[in-house]
This record gives C-alpha cells, sequence and structure tokens, in this order.
C-alpha cells in the first residue's frame, strides 16, 4: 500500500476532517502524488488545491460512503476527472507508486515524466486519471526541480563550501526556491490551511503562550495535541467550539484513548472568545455500559 491511515472516528462533514486526511496522506495528492508545497509555499493557498474525495462514489449509495475508511486526500485535478469512476486501484490497499513492484513507475526525468505500467490495473489507473496529460507532466517535472532544489538549497546552508559544486543555473533554482521566502508556522505546516486547522494553529499559539507547551501530534482516535497543565503532560482531542458548557465523549473513544497510557483530557477552544478550556478525564468515572460520557468540569488555561 501506499499509505496507511489513522484510525479516525469522523465523517466527511467533521470540521476536521480534511486536515486529518492532510496528515495521513503526508500532504500529497493520493492519486497523482503531487505535494502541497510544490503548488504553493503557504498552506492556505495550497489548501485551495486539494480536497477531500470519496473514493467509492456517493453514486452507489453505500452507507458507508461518508466515513473516513472511504475518505481520500485529492488534489482538484484528481478529484474532478475522476468524478464517479471507482479507480481500479486503492492507494491504502495497492502499491501504485511504492513497494518492491508497484504497478506504475518511471515518471523521472529520465523518462520526460511519463508513468509506465505493467499490469491492466496500473494502466487503467493512469488512463481513468489521465495522468499523462500534458498537465500532469508539467506539474511533475515541476516538483522534480522543486525537491532537488529544496534539497541542494538545504545542502548550501548547512555547509556554504557546497555551492562550489553546483552550476550558475542550479543557483538560480535554488535561490528562485528560496526567495518564495515565507516563513511557514510549525503549527501551520503540521496542521495545514483549511479553516478548522488554523483555528488548531490559533489553539497552540494559546496554549504557547500560556507556558503549556503544546505539541501537535495528531494521533489516533483524535489524540490531536499534548499539553502540560500543572507539571503533567496530558495528551488529547482538541474541539473548535463556539461558546464554554459541558462536554459530551463517546465512550467508544475514550476507551481508546485510555489505551494511551498517560493522562488523557479534551481541550476546547472558543476562538471567538480567545478562551480555552480544559476538562480532565477520569477513567474511573466513566460508565462504560453507556454510549456517552458528560464532562461538566473544566479549567480555563
Amino acid at each position: 500500500m501506499d499509505y496507511k491511515r489513522k484510525r479516525r472516528n469522523i465523517t466527511y462533514t467533521s470540521s476536521s476532517c480534511k486536515m486529518y486526511l492532510r496528515h495521513d496522506f503526508e500532504h500529497r495528492c493520493a492519486y497523482c502524488g503531487s505535494l502541497e508545497d510544490a503548488l504553493s509555499p503557504m498552506p492556505e493557498v495550497a489548501d485551495k488545491y486539494f480536497e477531500k474525495d470519496h473514493f467509492v462514489p456517493q453514486s452507489n449509495k453505500n452507507p458507508d460512503t461518508n466515513k473516513y475508511p472511504n475518505l481520500f486526500y485529492s488534489c482538484t485535478k484528481c478529484n474532478g476527472k475522476k468524478s464517479n469512476v471507482l479507480l481500479s486501484l486503492n492507494p491504502c490497499k495497492d502499491s501504485i507508486f511504492r513497494g518492491d513492484n508497484p504497478h506504475i513507475t518511471s515518471g523521472t526525468d529520465e523518462k520526460k515524466f511519463i508513468f509506465e505500467s505493467s499490469t491492466p490495473e496500473g494502466k487503467k489507473f493512469i488512463s481513468d486519471l489521465e495522468l499523462n496529460s500534458r498537465y500532469h507532466r508539467r506539474l511533475r517535472k515541476k516538483q522534480h526541480l522543486w525537491l532537488l532544489a529544496k534539497k541542494e538549497g538545504v545542502a548550501l546552508l548547512q555547509d556554504p563550501r557546497y555551492a562550489d559544486k553546483l552550476s550558475s543555473d542550479d543557483l538560480k533554482q535554488i535561490k528562485n526556491i528560496l526567495s518564495q521566502g515565507i516563513v511557514i508556522d510549525e503549527y501551520e505546516e503540521i496542521c495545514g490551511g483549511s479553516e478548522h486547522a488554523l483555528d488548531v494553529v490559533e489553539a497552540c499559539h494559546f496554549l504557547e503562550e500560556r507556558g503549556y507547551n503544546p505539541q501537535i501530534i495528531l494521533a489516533e482516535n483524535e489524540l490531536d495535541i499534548t499539553a502540560t497543565i500543572n507539571g503533567k503532560t496530558y495528551c488529547g482531542s482538541l474541539r473548535i467550539e463556539p461558546s464554554i458548557t459541558y462536554r459530551i465523549m463517546k465512550t467508544e473513544i475514550l476507551a481508546e484513548q485510555r489505551k494511551a497510557n498517560m493522562p488523557v483530557g479534551l481541550f476546547v477552544y472558543i476562538p471567538d472568545q480567545d478562551t480555552l478550556c480544559f476538562y480532565e478525564i477520569d477513567f474511573d468515572l466513566v460508565n462504560w455500559e453507556q454510549e456517552n460520557h458528560r464532562l461538566n468540569n473544566y479549567i480555563q488555561l
């Protein structure tokens, strides 16, 4: 398989869905492999090039269509071309571009960025998405040059003497890449530029400014962040909500979060009030026979 997604208890309509998909698919289109950073160094801009896609199309009327395992991170080009087609290969089940015997090979400078396949499934995948169109070949060339310049730029920063090994054209290409000159917020780089992601970034800055040392982990079962409160490090979900009130959590999710073997809590950020509340979870108080668990007590951070 090309990608291994994490277990997420969310659906297509969940505000956090796109952020999780972006993370699980390594900031790439699941179908053509186009990389966000090569399209734009700004997450807010790159976000416009990517969408949530239903692998099994909605037209199939499958009851699980909107569940997370059926959702993929796709560039707008592939999503539009795929439309209602059920593709011959699944990036989360099949080795399309990766592994010892991938269905699709080449796509490199030596092959003029043309994809090749020796399997019927691979050939159909290329055909259905038109991956050898001029658009995709130009995009692969641009991405190849961007990754090369970035690699050489890093080497140059680490050892200025490396410049002696580069041609004037190489140095010009590196300058063009680096002159995009946008310093990306470390939280934004992890979360992306969707509306929900930017709220998460804002919440993390709120915690950081107050000395809670937040870390974004985006682990399974909505364990989104860690933060240190009163000398104890907690992990937990981070929700974006409009007001302060009690919170409901599914016991099914709590049962999975308990396996983290560290203190767990729920972080709730209210952007309009610039307030963040923390609900510590005491698993001894959870009635595991109930579907939901209510959290009443919180502290404002």
